[in-house]
């Protein structure tokens, strides 16, 4: 059974401030006008859970230096940390204790997969149409069926990209 993971607070830091954003116990709803940074925040929290693929603004990638997010996992609370322009993650807990990871291949530990085991969810590996074998599912394979990004046309479910 998967466990239940609550996001407590995002910080932001810029070499001119930090700005913090705190997430209440349950479900947090983003409101706000076109264009107030909404995407951007699920941009970012992504960015700091494994940031592959993540679509940050340009204006943000050029000022932001370290995106930080405490989140626990099972009950149990964790710091993620990123540095802008990095690959490797630094995962902390409560006990202090550090560990590594990485938002792509590497040396490293796979963010993507130790999320998907910190959260207790199945490691399944997905067959490709080569002769390579086959690609493990991530977190970031997850998120994608949760968080589905704004549409950029007036239909948006036309927009939409179907797995076949």
């Amino acid at each position: 059974m998967a466990r239940a993971m609550q996001f407590h607070k995002l910080h932001l830091r810029t070499s001119l401030a930090t700005s913090t954003y705190t997430f209440t116990p349950g479900v947090n709803v983003l409101t706000g006008s076109y264009k107030t940074g909404k995407s951007s925040m699920l941009e970012l929290i992504k960015f700091a859970l494994w940031g592959s693929g993540a679509k940050i603004m340009s204006a943000i990638e050029r000022n932001l230096q370290t995106a930080l997010l405490e989140l626990s996992v099972a009950g149990r609370r964790y710091t993620f940390s990123r540095v802008m322009g990095q690959n490797v993650i630094s995962i902390s807990d409560a006990d202090g204790i550090v560990d590594r990871w990485t938002a792509t291949q590497g040396k490293l530990p796979r963010s993507g997969i130790k999320l998907l085991e910190m959260l207790d969810m199945p490691l399944v590996r997905l067959s490709k149409k080569s002769d390579t074998g086959s690609e493990p599912l991530t977190f970031f394979d997850v998120y994608r069926m949760i968080y589905l990004p704004k549409a950029t046309s007036t239909q948006p479910w036309r927009d939409i990209p179907t797995r076949s």
